[in-house]
């Protein structure tokens, strides 16, 4: 199976990854574009086995996603990308809505637009039930 992890290089994305090139799956990861030449990106890529795919994606740029979907054809998505911990989201609202709320809606929307069998597995917080 073809699937991409939107957010695939944090915590839950790089287990998730691992564990389905075990399954024999192709697997791309994205990350923020504003993370390349990081330390911290360095060290989770060369964490993850050599046949995943990384991307560079901001979920918030509408058209990268469409071109990224056309291309690559995923059955799946497993959405991660999002500001997960609160602290960082604290004073930023914008930055929180605008990945959080409006990125899964241009997935969703590029999906239906771009690559309409995929399936895609949005992950959440218990946060969200208050």
């Amino acid at each position: 199976m073809r699937a991409l992890i939107t957010g695939g290089v944090g915590f839950v994305g790089t287990h998730l990854s691992r564990h389905l090139v075990e399954c024999r799956d192709s697997v791309a990861v994205t990350y923020l574009p504003i993370q390349k030449g990081t330390k911290d990106l360095e060290e989770r890529l060369a964490i993850l086995p050599k046949s995943i795919q990384s991307v560079a994606l901001d979920v918030a740029d509408k058209a990268a996603l469409g071109q990224i979907l056309s291309l690559m054809q995923p059955e799946v998505i497993y959405h991660l990308a999002a500001i997960s911990f609160v602290p960082d989201g604290e004073g930023a609202q914008d930055k929180v809505l605008n990945i959080n709320a409006f990125g899964t809606r241009n997935i969703i929307e590029a999906i239906k637009e771009h690559s309409p069998k995929t399936r895609l597995l949005l992950v959440s917080s218990s946060q969200v039930y208050g």
